[in-house]
């Protein structure tokens, strides 16, 4: 390591990479955007080949380790959901490894980490998580020990971060590239920046030199770099959203809050009635959330936790299972710690005490954490021109946290953007080393500032940290999960596991689903295994859950993905040589799709009719169409075109 760790550390950074883990395992949930490099690598799994069969746009590292998760672990989600947690977890300990690196002390490593890892990034970004931090370990390395072994390190991380996705390679080679000349012009490394510079980008491209061959030898090369070049986005436009802080002036300084209790989830019987159901609520305590759905599950806040009215809840007969409670000690929260503490803040409300109310609630969150990631690389700039140390090492620290700070602002820049909800996660790691750094220096400050520096330091972390808790909802997530203490903890683990064991059919599609889940399952059992399904409109979950290939060699016609004049003839000779029986398009995306994929359009409208336009029991408006020359076999029970003879349930001969 670039500072000798001691020993501690390699515990501390093992225990945060199990505790990412094991909240991350807990919390699991794909949503469709993660489906979209699965699909291609269930294409892979099918024999089709990526740019040659079908469009891969330069995923292909993610995609690849989704097709090996598909070989070790076949048509299910369990291995793939270990690996992108155990993915996001190394992120999480690298986070921590660097800050050490930098002789920052352990609790300020501690909470800056905790603090990127809070934030929860969406699962499918986990490249974005990863691949910064591991580089900016790496240029720490090889800071301390300018060798050839540390500069292979660096070309690696590049080739792994462009493999995961083009831009990646391009922001991590500029950071490296920006950091070895900023090291080697400096301070004192023993060799040449040009012969540094030159053995980096050799070893890049040797790496990276295999998928280059691959899409040159293709045949459809061509297409894969205007579709690069079409996405990419000006470098020349700034975004600099400003999320307005809520204040509240009525509220007082100091107050004490009203007790929280717990949102559990109930299964009511088939024979329970709406109007009993509600009696029951009400006899209950329970205040509903969610409505019970097709699965007669609703989500309720509770407004007691005695545990006789619990019993009451867990064995009456219209109750057919429960979510949050401990059915065998009939305790909400479901564990002895968490319903004690609960009990102790109802009777005892110095417990509930809350300092400035108005001020710091969870609705400023996400417009702390944006403030913070704007401001830490300024801060940064600013350490740089206010001190200038003797020590070599601290000489070297700076070098690479101000170069580190450049990379923070081409990610806020091009990964972030206006997507603040959504994409402030993706960045948190690296400002997590930059705001821990950035505390480290007010808190070495030896002059009379430090009297405000330090506390400054301090309440910054501590903010930035329940920021992060409340914009990620890990808490909240995990009690929707029932987790409520190491037991509850143990079965959620289990439950996780065996969901997730299932086939994606039986864990999004189970028999009487409706909308774009029945529909799935409707393809699943109506059309032949060697069938391909069109969708229009960005849902690829459809082609993972229904166990169907993609047409055309697009996974989802949405967002002009491979519109150009030359990529729809490539998809119309594709699709002509294909079997597809089916499209499914979304009338929300019918009008979009009309106009950046003309040649499909008339396409389909010249080949295809609409067999049937509705939601279908959902909530998105689709439209199938079914090919005019390829009669049905059958029909399901709902009157749905059925071309495989298939015995499912509801599937009747056609008339």
């Amino acid at each position: 390591m670039p500072l000798p760790l001691q020993r501690h550390d390699a515990a501390i950074a093992a225990a945060l990479g199990l505790l990412v883990f094991a909240v991350r395992w807990l919390i699991l949930d794909f949503d469709n955007e993660y489906f979209m490099h699965v699909a291609w690598a269930a294409e892979m799994i099918r024999g089709g080949r990526p740019v040659y069969d079908f469009v891969e746009p330069g995923f292909i590292l993610q995609t690849t380790i989704a097709y090996l998760a598909m070989l070790a672990g076949g048509p299910q989600l369990a291995v793939e959901g270990v690996l992108v947690c155990a993915l996001l977890a190394t992120a999480t300990v690298a986070t921590f490894l660097v800050c050490r690196s930098l002789g920052i002390p352990r609790w300020m490593a501690v909470v800056a980490s905790l603090a990127a890892a809070a934030t929860c990034p969406r699962l499918y970004a986990y490249p974005k998580v990863l691949v910064y931090p591991l580089a900016i370990l790496a240029i720490v390395s090889y800071a301390r020990h300018p060798s050839r072994r540390w500069l292979v390190a660096l070309a690696a991380m590049t080739a792994i971060s462009f493999l995961f996705r083009h831009d990646h390679g391009v922001y991590v080679g500029v950071y490296m590239s920006l950091s070895l000349i900023a090291l080697h012009l400096g301070g004192s490394r023993s060799a040449p920046l040009a012969r540094s510079l030159r053995e980096y980008a050799a070893l890049s491209l040797l790496m990276i030199s295999p998928w280059v061959a691959w899409v040159a030898l293709s045949g459809h090369a061509g297409q894969y770099v205007d579709f690069l070049v079409g996405r990419s986005d000006s470098m020349a436009e700034t975004y600099l959203p400003h999320p307005r802080l809520s204040f509240d002036t009525s509220q007082p300084l100091i107050t004490i809050g009203q007790t929280t209790f717990p949102d559990v989830k109930l299964r009511w019987t088939a024979s329970v009635a709406p109007e009993q159901r509600r009696a029951l609520e009400s006899t209950f305590g329970m205040i509903p959330i969610e409505e019970p759905g097709i699965d007669r599950t609703g989500r309720y806040r509770l407004t007691t936790v005695d545990r006789r009215t619990m019993q009451t809840v867990v064995e009456h007969p219209a109750v057919e299972d429960t979510q949050g409670i401990d059915r065998r000690t009939f305790l909400a929260p479901a564990s002895w710690t968490a319903w004690l503490w609960l009990k102790l803040s109802e009777h005892m409300p110095l417990v509930r005490l809350r300092v400035l109310p108005g001020y710091i609630h969870s609705g400023n969150a996400m417009a702390w954490l944006n403030y913070v990631f704007l401001g830490i690389p300024i801060a940064v700039l600013l350490a740089w021109i206010l001190a200038s140390p003797r020590d070599p090492v601290e000489r070297t620290n700076r070098i690479v946290m101000t170069t580190t700070a450049i990379l923070a602002v081409i990610l806020y820049q091009r990964l972030v953007r206006e997507s603040l909800d959504s994409r402030l996660g993706d960045v948190a790691h690296v400002e997590a080393i930059l705001l821990a750094w950035v505390a480290w220096q007010a808190w070495k400050v030896r002059t009379p500032a430090a009297a405000v520096l330090r506390p400054v330091a301090v309440i910054v972390l501590v903010f930035t940290l329940g920021s992060a808790v409340a914009f990620g909802g890990s808490i909240r997530r995990l009690a929707d999960a029932g987790v409520a203490g190491p037991a509850t903890a143990i079965r959620r683990a289990a439950d996780v596991a065996d969901r997730y064991r299932q086939t994606p059919l039986d864990i999004y599609a189970p028999p009487g689903t409706t909308g774009l889940p029945g529909l799935s399952r409707w393809l699943n059992a109506c059309t032949r295994d060697s069938d391909r399904i069109v969708v229009v409109g960005f849902e690829p979950q459809i082609h993972v859950v229904a166990d169907r290939s993609f047409g055309g060699g697009l996974a989802f016609y949405d967002t002009s993905w491979s519109s150009s004049d030359a990529d729809q003839r490539l998809v119309l000779a594709r699709w002509s040589a294909q079997n597809v029986p089916v499209v499914l398009a979304l009338n929300s995306e019918w009008n979009a799709f009309s106009r950046d994929y003309p040649l499909v359009r008339a396409f389909l409208d010249e080949r295809y009719r609409v067999w049937a336009e509705s939601e279908f029991g959902g909530t998105k408006a689709v439209k199938i169409f079914v090919r005019a020359d390829h009669p049905a076999e059958g029909r399901s029970s709902d009157g749905l075109p059925c071309f495989a003879q298939v015995p499912a349930d509801g599937v009747a001969p056609a008339r």
